[in-house]
């Protein structure tokens, strides 16, 4: 009997040895955690390294996205000397150690690509040292209205919920689009402007609800990142929306897209545009409505297409 026991023991004592071994020997994961684990100020730009060596932005897999030991994880902060930091799962992986002393700026480049009608595609995104450009999204933009007709970029579903909350700043102009036009004093004087061309009794802008907001193309919420959302604050990403519509019915329309991504977890094409130019009637006629002497149009319509690449109507496409 005790020779029995002593075997059962040594067995048992044999497996506690291999189960303790292995999970000692076993490599640990990284976890990079949204939104709490990224810095909200001085939020650098990450990069993960493709299987042919470039460089691409981070997409996390969640609220939680897993590096594995060994591999990298770039950190990237504009400015001088610009270069790209890498840090290793396994060594030293806490993000909240890599900061920017300034917030992350983005760039503006106009292509020769034609789009729409009388526009041109723009690539908003961040140049990398390595020569590479981070396009965060793309706008097809009218330079002689001084208006987007659309603009595309890509919505993570995975990551829908788990942005990094971003202070809001004060929209940018592209000085190289706009010219001697400014655009920032178009809104702020539009109802002073519209009481002069609707009389001093008009009602159709008027505060808190309806006055002329800047209404964004490419939601700044679709972004994870604040470097991303950073960069939809410019007036190429925006047409006057009026606040009550902002706020209201053009805002479920964002909610749902974003449930929509969240549900398929996948990425989402979403498209967004406008259409026509608000007509209004003044003393006299209906005259269309401009911020400006001829320029930056106020839409008669919003419009948004999401599409999902997996449900297309062609299986053989899949």
């Amino acid at each position: 009997m005790n020779h029995f026991y002593s075997v059962y023991f040594f067995t048992f004592a044999l497996s506690l040895f291999a189960i303790l071994h292995g999970a000692q020997s076993a490599p640990k994961s990284c976890t990079i955690s949204l939104p709490g684990g990224i810095p909200q100020k001085g939020e650098p730009v990450y990069l993960t390294t493709t299987t042919n060596g470039s460089l691409m932005a981070l997409q996390p897999s969640g609220q939680l996205t897993s590096i594995a030991s060994g591999e990298s994880l770039s950190i990237f902060c504009p400015g001088d000397p610009q270069k790209i930091h890498k840090i290793t799962c396994g060594r030293d992986f806490d993000l909240s150690k890599y900061t920017c002393s300034a917030k992350t700026k983005t760039e503006t480049i106009e292509t020769k690509e034609k789009c729409g009608n009388g526009g041109k595609w723009y690539k908003i995104g961040i140049p990398l040292p390595t020569g590479d450009f981070h396009t965060i999204y793309r706008t097809c933009f009218n330079r002689e209205l001084l208006t987007p007709i659309y603009s595309f970029h890509t919505l993570n579903g995975k990551a829908v919920g788990y942005h990094v909350k971003h202070i809001r700043g004060s929209f940018r102009t592209t000085k190289s689009v706009y010219g001697k036009v400014n655009i920032d004093n178009l809104y702020k004087k539009h109802i002073s402007r519209f009481e002069k061309i609707f009389g001093s009794s008009q009602t159709f802008f008027r505060k808190p609800l309806f006055y002329l907001s800047r209404g964004h193309l490419s939601p700044e919420v679709d972004f994870t990142f604040g470097t991303e959302q950073h960069a939809t604050e410019i007036y190429l990403n925006t047409a006057p929306q009026y606040q009550s519509m902002n706020q209201g019915n053009w805002l479920s329309v964002e909610n749902h897209v974003r449930n929509l991504a969240k549900l398929l977890q996948d990425d989402i094409p979403v498209v967004t545009g406008v259409l026509g130019i608000l007509r209004l009637k003044n003393k006299r006629t209906e005259q269309d409505v401009y911020l400006g002497d001829g320029v930056v149009p106020v839409p008669a319509i919003f419009w948004k297409a999401v599409f999902h690449p997996k449900n297309i109507g062609n299986p053989w496409l899949l």
